[in-house]
């Protein structure tokens, strides 16, 4: 008998049900198994996913069934995937490294694919660039023969990403343009590609490019009804026009994209958006409004306990105060400044600490 999963159940007596199937018929138990780990990995109900694996982690010890090998790829790559939620890069690494090695012997060349991506980006999240890059190529030289559009875009955004931490610009751009212009490519793929080239384009100060992409991925993140990375694109422009010198084309950009923070309860985001208000206001030449934003933004860090995005607000407050002549309260804050950079070993920012010090006299 098999049993198809249910999302009216309740959680335990759905994994009751899988329990059953995998006594009974162990080949439909892991499709049902598969199934709602794939719900919970969307959900990102980790918690969940850590229960199943425990208990098909029992089962497959006690030997009462033998699952295919795309079966324990799939289990290698929720067992990765909830490592790299946790931070755990070099468990991810290892989980997503047996995946690969199954799906080698696999007659599905795209189960290969998905399975050295899942390695490449366990490798980008613990900052192994070369090998990232290394996993991500080797899977689109797969994927350009699949002809699975979706994952090949996927794939070169997160190659072009690659690349671009690596320092490899014109190839990051490469992807980002081929990922963006793929034919029958997923709404959401394209976006994510657009919003890549758009930051790309940002970081080499191309402006009008990068305007143009950064405004094509906010007319598609609105299409798709994706508030979060709406937020995000348009705290992105905002800090664009910031950069480019036009602060007065920044601010409604950023005063929007903090209305929608607020909404989503994002207060990493929000303090993010001050500290880019506050050097709106600077450069516009209203200090007391910047210095109201800076501490604002300071307050949630320091809640937050953000020490990194705290460095920098605390540094981009006390050069508005040197700015202002107020070099006893820039000096407090640039000790500040100091012990947090030392704490979080930021060298190039003690340096630039020592420098405004000696701007004090």
């Amino acid at each position: 008998m098999k049993i198809e999963p249910s999302t009216a159940l309740p959680v335990r007596h759905e994994r009751e049900l899988i329990g059953l199937q995998l006594e009974t018929d162990p080949e439909a138990g892991f499709l049902l198994w598969s199934r709602r780990m794939d719900a919970m990995l969307q959900a990102s109900d980790y918690d969940g996913c850590c229960q199943l694996l425990a208990e098909m982690k029992q089962f497959l010890a006690s030997g009462r069934g033998q699952p295919a090998p795309a079966f324990l790829r799939v289990v290698r790559s929720a067992q990765g995937r909830v490592f790299a939620y946790l931070g755990e890069f070099q468990e991810a690494i290892a989980a997503f490294e047996q995946g690969v090695a199954l799906a080698r012997h696999s007659d599905d060349p795209e189960h290969l694919a998905l399975a050295l991506g899942d390695l490449g980006n366990a490798h980008t999240l613990a900052g192994n660039i070369e090998q990232a890059t290394a996993c991500h190529e080797q899977a689109l030289v797969v994927l350009r023969s699949s002809g699975n559009t979706s994952a090949l875009a996927t794939t070169l955004v997160n190659l072009g990403s690659n690349y671009r931490d690596g320092g490899r610009t014109d190839q990051a751009r490469q992807c980002f343009e081929e990922a963006v212009n793929l034919a029958g490519v997923r709404l959401d793929t394209r976006a994510m590609a657009m919003t890549n080239l758009a930051v790309l384009l940002h970081k080499q100060e191309q402006w009008d490019e990068a305007e143009r992409a950064y405004r094509e991925s906010l007319r598609l993140f609105a299409e798709l009804g994706d508030e979060r990375s709406l937020a995000q694109a348009t705290g992105h422009l905002g800090a664009m026009y910031l950069d480019s010198g036009r602060p007065e084309d920044a601010i409604p950009l950023l005063l929007q994209d903090l209305k929608m923070l607020q909404v989503l309860g994002d207060l990493i985001g929000q303090a993010q958006t001050l500290n880019n208000l506050g050097m709106a206001a600077g450069q516009l030449g209203e200090l007391d409004e910047a210095a109201r934003l800076y501490e604002s933004a300071l307050l949630l860090q320091q809640g937050l306990g953000d020490g990194r995005n705290a460095l920098v607000t605390t540094t981009n407050l006390a050069i508005l105060h040197l700015r202002s002549g107020k070099n006893q309260v820039a000096g407090v804050l640039l000790v500040q400044a100091s012990i947090l950079a030392g704490d979080l070993g930021d060298q190039e920012r003690l340096v630039q600490i020592e420098q405004l010090r000696a701007q004090l006299g």
